[in-house]
């Protein structure tokens, strides 16, 4: 009986102490899956609010694409590959595992960009800022063209932290913190176990 009050006094601590934490940084992942067609409006972080435009230039054939900040949220931007001149129109294209975000070197950002041709076939990761609740948020969305008009935005996630870089390419992973907590209660309940059984 007491091992017994004693875990669950160890597991009320636990409890308290995790609802005390601070927020934890967190990735969120977006699967897309959409065909694209035509022109669109994208909602990075699906809270009904549109934070791109996508422009299909090329009918049968794509030639590129141009993304801009949605009229009534001008303070989005895309990440860019130089901070003037004609760089500045263009898409900074990244590699998995950069960091998109805030005091990154060589990181330039503009409220739209378009990409470089010949628009080429191949998988492309772009970086984009964009507001929620007052604060910057940042974010990837992947592109996949498959040559002629298969174009198809299909995936992305974005940082839940304000003013806080992702890596390119990140797939959020299950928490390590839950993982640690039923993993330390585990043992911990097997250990009482065994004292109250060779009392």
């Amino acid at each position: 009986m007491k091992y017994t009050k004693m875990a669950s006094g160890v597991l009320a601590a636990l409890i308290t102490l995790f609802a005390t934490l601070p927020a934890q940084s967190a990735v969120i992942s977006m699967v897309y899956d959409q065909p694209i067609t035509g022109n669109i409006d994208i909602d990075v972080n699906d809270d009904g609010v549109f934070d791109f435009s996508l422009e299909v230039i090329g009918s049968s054939t794509i030639n590129q694409i141009i993304l801009e900040a949605y009229s009534s949220s001008p303070s989005n931007e895309v990440s860019v590959e130089g901070p003037t001149g004609i760089e500045s129109g263009y898409f900074r294209l990244y590699s998995p595992g950069e960091v998109i975000g805030p005091d990154v070197v060589d990181t330039y950002w503009n409220d739209g960009a378009e990409t470089r041709t010949p628009f080429n076939s191949g998988t492309y990761l772009f970086g984009v800022s964009f507001q929620a609740d007052g604060n910057s948020h940042y974010a990837w969305l992947q592109f996949d063209f498959a040559g002629g008009n298969q174009l198809t935005l299909t995936s992305g996630a974005w940082e839940n932290v304000a003013d806080q870089g992702i890596v390119a390419g990140a797939i959020p992973e299950p928490s390590v913190y839950v993982g640690g907590l039923l993993g330390s209660l585990l043992l911990a309940g097997s250990a009482l176990r065994r004292r109250k059984q060779a009392a």
